[in-house]
């Protein structure tokens, strides 16, 4: 057999080697801690679900739609568009049983839906399911 075959044939054979070990160790690497709710509500003081400067708050539950009819809606972009988070647990999540509370609509159109479990008091806004005592607070007009 030629010199400069086997030279080319073990360098391909090192390549594949190497390969696959790169392969291995990138797998490795990604399939590391994933943090859950409750870690990244911990992390995070407060959560903007709908702009505070422009658009439009329409609320999709009749009580709330009665409630709030003369309020503006910059009014209501400032009082419930930034809302507080506190941790958030697993079995809130998923034992929601969600309800349409509000729509909001940006500038460029772009539609945010708002969702409740008024019972667990945990909301989810564009599927990110998130806690915040102080909106259920004013929703529900309980004292501070």
């Amino acid at each position: 057999m030629d010199k400069k075959l086997i030279f080319k044939i073990s360098i391909l054979v090192v390549g594949l080697v190497s390969i696959f070990l790169f392969k291995g160790y990138l797998s490795k690497n990604s399939s590391s801690h994933q943090p859950d709710m409750a870690e990244i509500t911990k992390q995070v003081a407060s959560f903007q679900w709908c702009s505070e400067t422009k658009g439009t708050v329409k609320w999709q539950d009749a009580e709330f739609k009665a409630k709030y009819k003369k309020w503006t809606d910059y009014a209501l972009r400032k009082k419930f568009c930034k809302v507080d988070l506190e941790p958030l647990s697993e079995a809130e999540m998923n034992n929601a049983n969600w309800r349409d509370l509000a729509m909001a609509m940006d500038s460029q159109a772009t539609i945010v839906k708002l969702e409740w479990d008024k019972g667990l008091q945990v909301f989810r806004a564009a599927g990110l399911p998130f806690k915040s005592k102080k909106l259920s607070r004013e929703l529900l007009d309980e004292a501070h």
